[in-house]
């Protein structure tokens, strides 16, 4: 928040613990001591044991692309969104030489992204919705040099089409 929009230090801290509290996350001045890897792990062990209980995908309903979305609902602009989603991802991880960019000679899976502007209502696992102007939706994929086309069934939080059964 502080280099996107260039704020101070406290200024940013405190628009970040109002962020938070939208989007009713408990405890939001503990949530930004933990290092983002913490926060991660917190999520992809709920997604795993919401969908290992459940032994099928009928309650995983967010998605990478529905991330996106929300961030941009929350004011950020695309540049900065498709920044916070690959390269600041890498550079976490240590790997901004290898993935999160499109230089020749690094691995690379390519999203086609459309940003569909029409209102849509946004929703987080605790109940809390935002309202956004636009939302984006995979339209092609290419991965390890294969192209494929998405489907609706696990991007629920941006398709209208109805889900196969």
């Amino acid at each position: 928040v502080r280099l996107h929009r260039k704020l101070k230090k406290k200024i940013a801290y405190a628009m970040c613990v109002d962020m938070l509290k939208q989007v009713q996350m408990p405890d939001p001045e503990q949530v930004l001591k933990k290092f983002p890897h913490e926060l991660s792990y917190t999520i992809s062990t709920d997604v795993q044991g919401d969908f290992s209980a459940h032994n099928d995908d009928s309650k995983l309903d967010f998605s990478l692309c529905g991330a996106m979305s929300k961030l941009m609902a929350l004011g950020f602009e695309l540049p900065f969104v498709v920044r916070a989603t690959t390269e600041h991802p890498a550079a976490v991880l240590r790997m901004g030489e290898e993935i999160g960019t499109l230089r020749p000679g690094t691995r690379a899976d390519i999203s086609v992204l459309e940003q569909v502007e029409e209102p849509w209502m946004f929703h987080d696992r605790l109940g809390g919705a935002v309202q956004g102007t636009s939302r984006l939706v995979p339209r092609l994929v290419v991965r390890n040099g294969r192209a494929v086309v998405p489907d609706c069934r696990l991007l629920r939080d941006i398709c209208k089409e109805p889900v196969a059964a």
